[in-house]
């Protein structure tokens, strides 16, 4: 294919649409689809390039396809692409979150691999493992790299190879409700002292039944990615390392007296300050952002995104939300937590697949999925945009500094479950904190040889 000319194009944003349907959204079935029309709100205002003689279907392996509205906003964006490139049609595998590393490694296997495929933070050792992305400090200039919000690119990055493009990030921090924290006179939480005395205050029986039905803190207790990342932001404010490389071994920071008080921290805000939800051990990322949807919990611990799953189920609540950082043990902590593609490194339309991942980059395309699901954009120089000073938002942007570089260690999300038995034994009274925590200690050395 000819070389893609630059794009000066300008591509009006969709209309607003529902909120993001959290982490694993409504969910379709896995099946292949084309995107080939361009969305009828889309206006493009620039020359096409001079069409190819050869048809070019890229195919995309998406967990946001089987979103809601995530997938229709990746549609619109592909869609708006093969308008200026008529001859460019994609075509969509999607597969659930849940489903995501079995299908990319299926797909490895069988030689059948897409053009482009999502990856993130979190699921990047894993393609890596399975040696399919393509360095993209190949493709991409240097210039055009410069644009990104640092902290964001470094996500991309395994080593000195960039793996994957983010075109989104959902930085952690701490969603509030400001309206009742007004009410109580109380201020944004600086330390985990602070949250523990605001989420006791704000803990009540409301209509005066005698049953609490407020809670200070919506507690995400389960043993899997969905407590265990928010966990990891709790251990990392303490100055404990779920992992470390130190002169090329992987070591651990699970056991230690940081990593104690750190289980202690949020254990206490359910066994002493009664400040949690009942059934915090069954409680994931959705029934937390639930109890905040129906006006039942003030705080939780999430990523921006978070934000488009609540006011699409309750509207009512935009303008009585705040977000600020991480509260600090010794520091305040973040996770950029971001998401975007790789391209496969033996794919036959990688000059195709650069040209639309840049295109994916223009202001209009990156801010859509602000506009419509409250995920960040990467390219800095998109901050100041009025979306993103709101109180509910401003928060989100501002804990990017404090980014800690995630552990590229192979066996990380194993590590879940480990960490994720410590709090739970607490909080059922099963064990006690010594001996949980040399238990976990053992299996996190365990593990780590396993991958030596």
């Amino acid at each position: 294919m000819k070389k893609m000319r630059t794009l000066a194009a300008t591509v009006l944003s969709v209309s607003m649409c529902a909120g993001l349907a959290a982490c694993g959204g409504s969910s379709a079935n896995e099946n292949t689809t084309a995107a080939a029309k361009a969305d009828n709100t889309t206006a493009v205002a620039a020359e096409s390039p001079a069409p190819d003689d050869e048809p070019i279907v890229l195919r995309v392996l998406s967990a946001q396809q089987a979103e809601n509205p995530e997938g229709d906003i990746e549609r619109s964006i592909s869609d708006a692409y093969t308008a200026l490139h008529p001859n460019v049609t994609f075509e969509y595998i999607s597969v659930k979150s849940s489903d995501f590393n079995q299908k990319l490694t299926a797909l490895a296997t069988s030689g059948d691999m897409p053009d482009i495929f999502q990856n993130s933070f979190n699921m990047l050792p894993s393609s890596v493992d399975l040696d399919v992305c393509e360095d993209l400090t190949t493709l991409f200039e240097p210039e055009f790299l410069d644009k990104f919000e640092p902290h964001i690119l470094k996500e991309g990055y395994y080593g000195d190879r960039l793996l994957y493009i983010p075109t989104q990030s959902m930085p952690a921090a701490l969603l509030y409700r400001a309206d009742w924290f007004e009410e109580k006179g109380l201020q944004a939480p600086e330390t985990w002292d602070d949250l523990a005395a605001a989420a006791e205050k704000l803990t009540e029986d409301t209509d005066g039944d005698g049953n609490i039905d407020r809670y200070g803190f919506a507690m995400i207790g389960t043993k899997d990615s969905s407590a265990g990342t928010r966990f990891q932001l709790i251990m990392r404010s303490f100055g404990c390392r779920e992992f470390y490389e130190e002169d090329g071994v992987w070591k651990t920071d699970v056991g230690n007296d940081d990593f104690k008080k750190a289980i202690q921290t949020f254990v206490d805000l359910d066994l002493v300050h009664h400040a949690a939800q009942p059934g915090v051990i069954e409680t994931s990322y959705s029934e937390a952002a639930n109890l905040v949807v129906a006006n039942k919990a003030a705080m939780m611990l999430t990523g921006s995104n978070a934000l488009g799953t609540i006011y699409s189920q309750n509207p009512d609540l935009k303008g009585k939300l705040a977000s600020c950082a991480v509260p600090k043990g010794t520091e305040h902590v973040s996770s950029p937590r971001s998401l975007g593609y790789s391209v496969y490194n033996k794919g036959e339309h990688k000059e195709v697949c650069k040209d639309y991942l840049k295109f994916c980059m223009e202001k209009e395309n990156n801010l859509k999925w602000t506009e419509i699901s409250y995920r960040i954009p990467v390219i800095q120089d998109y901050y100041d945009e009025p979306i993103l000073q709101n109180e509910d938002t401003i928060g989100f942007v501002d804990a990017i500094q404090y980014s800690y570089e995630y552990p590229q260690f192979l066996g990380l999300t194993k590590s879940y479950e480990i960490i994720g038995s410590v709090y739970q034994s607490l909080l059922t009274g099963s064990s006690d904190i010594d001996t949980a925590s040399e238990k976990a200690k053992a299996e996190m050395e365990e593990l780590i040889k396993s991958y030596e």
